[in-house]
């Protein structure tokens, strides 16, 4: 059986709790280093992503996980965070935008919005 290559990845588990979050950002920081240009821009954003995981999924509730995974490519840094899912399952994209599918939602918020992917158009 062949291996798949795969991008070389660093990744933290942290448990589900709103003060792991800082553990996440700290691991960010190291990965970058201070006087990364964009080292404010990826902190917000991977707070907003793990606090979003933690109250929105199963990932908040006692003994569970979420996982952060950083990946560099073609100078560009992804950053993956993986849950244990919603208690209600996915919800749907509304027309024209994210508002769980909702008439009238914003078009701005909903699960799984996705958080820089550059500026909005």
């Amino acid at each position: 059986m062949a291996a798949t290559a795969r991008p070389a990845g660093d990744r933290v588990i942290v448990a589900g709790r709103p003060e792991r979050v800082a553990v996440v950002r700290a691991f960010a920081a190291a990965l970058l280093g201070a006087q990364h240009p964009q080292a404010d821009t990826v902190m917000l954003l991977v707070s907003e992503m793990v606090t979003n995981s933690i109250r929105h999924s199963k990932s908040g509730r006692p003994g569970q996980t979420v996982t952060v995974t950083f990946t560099r490519a073609d100078g560009l840094l992804r950053v993956a965070v993986t849950d244990r899912g919603t208690a209600s399952g996915p919800v749907a994209a509304g027309r024209g935008g994210w508002g769980g599918g909702r008439p009238g939602a914003d078009p701005g918020a909903g699960p799984g919005r996705p958080l820089g992917r550059g500026p909005r158009r």
